[in-house]
């Protein structure tokens, strides 16, 4: 099994195209986190403050953070795609 994972890492590491997207997934994720909390949508001329209404509270966040989050995905299948040989 470390054998593997030795091999599984050394593709990953040393592959320059797989360290680009996968610092580039983390700086998405660092980005959104920033920026949301900041972000007031217009619609229909008026301003949405998200903190104001509770989408950033505890209950709702879990849920509003991983569905942003979940486009990250493709981020990774990009990764796994260019991987292989």
């Amino acid at each position: 099994m470390k054998r593997l994972f030795s091999i599984e890492w050394n593709k990953l590491f040393y592959n320059k195209g797989t360290r680009i997207f996968i610092i580039l997934y983390f700086v998405m994720i660092l980005l959104m986190g920033i920026t949301l909390p900041n972000f007031k949508p217009n619609m229909n001329g008026i301003e949405v403050d998200l903190i104001k209404l509770g989408a950033l509270e505890f209950p709702g966040i879990w849920h509003n953070i991983t569905w942003l989050i979940g486009f990250g995905k493709f981020f990774l299948a990009i990764i796994v795609i260019n991987n292989n040989p």
